[in-house]
């Protein structure tokens, strides 16, 4: 397999210090060098930034001084890297998420075999390393986002063959340098979930394929920095940011499907949760409408 010294990877933090910790220690026991390693701090008030700086002296930490959200805190690492590492490739890998020793050589050698791909995905599996979290994705227009294949199955072989696949989530990617360079990673409109679908989409339509690659594996802790956001937080930026989506990439078609099915869906969620006494979620389902006709985006 190729060797692996020409990626950087790039890691967000945000008050989750010791899993940023093992994220970072596991890189290096895998044999990632610490100076190719870059963790973007978003304002985090548990001591991350001089945790990470005293354990890992080689390391880059980037002290954001406050939440940039997923998007615009991934973006200025990857230019940071870019401008000072000119690496080939860049592995954006959250903090809560735990790659195998042959994790990243099985990614790179996908992209070597396939020119055109823009970027290399693993099987990713739930904390406890046995569910499936993510084996191969889709975009359902029903609900404007990609779907994880497999979600919560055992792994029992049934996503063990290799392809392309439309959608890959952001959690463990392995991207070209190429395909960041002309217009970033990330769309910062989007904040906080949202973000990966939509650079799923560019870079299918530009003719950059995702590859699967199941051989390649990572375990990813689910839901630690989200949970701590609060259930409205996740709403709002849920619906705001598929609204988005569906905006910038469906076809009529897929547009007609989405606004058959969702405002119906969400509308009885909203009730849903008004009537099982959480007002705060319904309403910020509401906000997320709203903001979206307003052209309000960042944090909500």
């Amino acid at each position: 397999m190729p060797d692996t010294s020409a990626i950087a990877t790039v890691i967000l933090n945000w008050n989750g210090r010791d899993t940023t910790l093992t994220c970072v220690q596991t890189l290096l026991d895998c044999g990632q060098s610490a100076a190719s390693v870059i963790v973007v701090d978003n304002g985090s008030t548990d001591d991350s930034v001089a945790a990470l700086r005293a354990r890992f002296p080689s390391l880059t930490v980037l002290a954001a001084g406050e939440n940039l959200g997923f998007a615009r805190g991934n973006n200025l690492g990857v230019r940071h890297a870019l401008s000072t590492l000119a690496p080939e490739l860049i592995f954006l890998l959250n903090n809560d998420a735990f790659i195998n020793t042959d994790t990243l050589p099985r990614l790179h050698a996908a992209l070597a075999l396939d020119a055109q791909a823009g970027a290399a995905v693993p099987k990713i599996y739930f904390g406890d390393g046995r569910r499936l979290w993510y084996a191969g994705g889709h975009m359902d227009w029903g609900i404007g986002t990609g779907v994880h294949q497999h979600k919560g199955a055992s792994d029992h072989g049934q996503a063990d063959t290799a392809g392309v696949v439309d959608f890959a989530p952001g959690c463990a990617l392995l991207l070209r340098r190429e395909v960041i360079e002309p217009a970033g990673v990330f769309d910062e409109r989007y904040f906080f979930m949202g973000e990966d679908v939509d650079l799923s989409l560019r870079l299918t339509r530009a003719g950059r394929p995702l590859r699967y690659v199941p051989g390649a594996t990572v375990v990813h802790q689910v839901g630690a920095s989200s949970s701590r956001q609060g259930q409205p937080f996740i709403w709002y930026h849920m619906t705001r940011n598929r609204l988005l989506t569906v905006s910038k990439h469906a076809t009529p078609g897929q547009k007609l499907r989405f606004f058959s099915y969702w405002p119906l869906l969400w509308a009885f969620k909203a009730g849903q949760f008004a009537l099982a006494g959480n007002p705060a979620i319904a309403q910020a389902i509401g906000r997320g409408v709203r903001d979206f006709q307003r052209g309000t985006f960042g944090r909500g």
